[in-house]
């Protein structure tokens, strides 16, 4: 396997590994049939966006290696799932204790946690695939502040799966959490208003400005 291909292939392990996992908790569970439909579908989701939806830009290169960290992110996300799924179905089938299941809830969180810190601290690393001036949003900016408050998040988080009971911790993250989806998001959406949203196709350096090249 090439180096290039790994991630992809990480990813799509993930994807049909958590999807196998919540099959099998949904035949033991169809009460809970909507809950394992979720986990099986959201790194499913995930991929289709990163792989469909994502703006490569010119420079084939960094458009490679972008695809490839966010393939590399799925993976990770993949992981926590799956151990997640796992003790949840190993407890419910008496497979599993109360105590070993709170071992690997704790596991799960901190794992979470690890992955919020190391997102955080090599996304503003990441370099644009797009040319100078064609940017669709302010890329170093926006990033620098994902990657500086996703560590704040994750370093939360570890302490909180560390420190709280498993209920507690498990609320406390949601709360963690969603305002970090909120901040990402909401810090994207106000640099593409600001730049103007995605430059439009054909709109090269020569072509600005109602210009021509010959």
């Amino acid at each position: 396997m090439t180096p290039s291909r790994a991630p992809l292939v990480l990813a799509c392990t993930g994807i049909a590994l958590v999807a196998g996992i919540a099959t099998l908790g949904w035949a033991l569970e169809p009460e809970r049939a909507h809950g394992w439909a979720l986990i099986a579908g959201m790194p499913a989701v995930l991929w289709a966006f990163v792989e469909l939806a994502q703006y490569r830009g010119d420079d084939r290169v960094k458009g490679a290696a972008l695809m490839n960290w966010h393939r590399r992110t799925i993976a990770g996300i993949c992981l926590f799932l799956a151990i997640r799924a796992v003790s949840g179905i190993a407890y419910r089938a008496g497979v599993m204790d109360l105590d070993a299941r709170i071992v690997a809830w704790r596991l799960s969180g901190v794992l979470f946690g690890v992955l919020c810190v190391v997102w955080g601290n090599y996304l503003p690393k990441l370099v644009s695939p797009w040319r100078s001036g064609e940017e669709p949003f302010d890329w170093q900016g926006v990033h620098q502040f994902a990657g500086r408050v996703a560590m704040l998040a994750g370093a939360a988080v570890i302490a909180c799966w560390m420190a709280l009971p498993v209920h507690t911790a498990g609320r406390a993250s949601r709360l963690i959490l969603l305002p970090l989806a909120v901040l990402l998001v909401g810090r994207k959406l106000i640099s593409l208003a600001t730049k103007g949203g995605p430059p439009r196709m054909g709109t090269a350096s020569g072509h600005l400005n109602g210009g021509h090249t010959s």
